[in-house]
């Protein structure tokens, strides 16, 4: 799921870069489509990736909350205990 959101974040960045240097490509093409790499579909993909990071429950970080205010002695203990489910 990072990956997804990394390589989407990449993808836009590489559509950007493309339609700003449109111009300069415009002798060896008639529209932004035609340049190699340019992803029509790339900012839908982020969108999703996106949304599915933010929906996307890690259950250590619950974990790791509860101990905030506790006292290292149960910090202690509770990290000999598995933190993650088994799903």
């Amino acid at each position: 799921m990072v990956a997804d959101l990394v390589n989407s974040v990449n993808v836009v960045g590489v559509n950007d870069g493309i339609k700003q240097g449109f111009q300069t490509a415009k002798d060896s093409a008639q529209s932004v489509d035609e340049v190699f790499g340019y992803d029509e579909g790339a900012k839908n993909t982020l969108d999703a990736a996106i949304k599915a990071f933010d929906d996307f429950p890690i259950s250590v970080l619950d974990k790791v909350a509860e101990l905030v205010n506790e006292p290292l002695s149960v910090i202690k203990q509770k990290s000999e205990l598995p933190l993650i489910k088994e799903d």
